[in-house]
């Protein structure tokens, strides 16, 4: 009698221990419970220890691992074909990555403003709410008007509403835009990396099609 293991994993794992074992980088049931054990415990990799790398893994070959268990396990994949699997160390917190991830904040921040100020520069803004002004009132405007003060502080208002971040009332944990559009990017990249390690690994030895 046949049993039947089904089978998901992500299109990218990530793994801090250099034996990479199923239950690691999978969702695995099985209605025979001794059988998931051992496909759980099933080791599929023994990595370089100390060696940050990545590894482009197929599910056929943890199909084969699995049946060399048993040979009348049926698998049935649920997820991904191929896999990206990421070994990183565990590193601790240290000064010099809170250092890092403070430049990369203040670089952001005023990359953001140096954008937006040359934005607002090249279209003049300040004209056009000049020119608005006049045309509402029939005068120019003495210092910074009304429009030009509802434009500094609707900005980073409508910029904050938009990304959603201050929804504390809200029923669903949405994601925000970027958020999106980052996993979008990340789904694209994992794509990228899983198709060039195809072609590099086809007979065509990564020749251009």
């Amino acid at each position: 009698m046949s049993s039947r293991v089904y089978l998901k994993i992500d299109q990218k794992v990530l793994v801090t221990e250099a034996d990479v074992f199923l239950g690691q980088i999978a969702s695995v049931w099985c209605a025979d419970k001794v059988l998931r054990s051992r496909c759980l415990a099933l080791r599929l990799y023994r990595l370089p220890e100390g060696k940050p790398q990545r590894v482009i893994g197929s599910v056929l070959d943890i199909v084969r691992r699995i049946q060399e268990l048993d040979a009348n396990v049926q698998v049935e994949n649920l997820g991904e074909s191929d896999f990206i699997l990421v070994y990183q160390i565990k590193e601790q917190k240290t000064t010099l990555q809170w250092i890092k991830c403070a430049l990369v904040c203040l670089i952001l921040f005023f990359g953001s403003a140096f954008a937006m100020i040359t934005f607002n520069h090249d279209v003049e803004v300040s004209k056009v709410f000049d020119r608005l002004y006049e045309i509402v009132l029939g005068s120019r405007p003495q210092g910074i008007s009304p429009m030009e003060w509802g434009y500094v502080i609707g900005l980073p208002v409508g910029i904050l509403g938009f990304y959603n971040h201050f929804s504390a009332h809200k029923k669903y944990s949405d994601p925000t835009p970027l958020q999106v559009q980052m996993r979008q990017y990340e789904k694209n990249i994992n794509n990228t990396i899983i198709e060039n390690e195809e072609r590099r690994n086809s007979p065509g030895g990564g020749k251009k099609r």
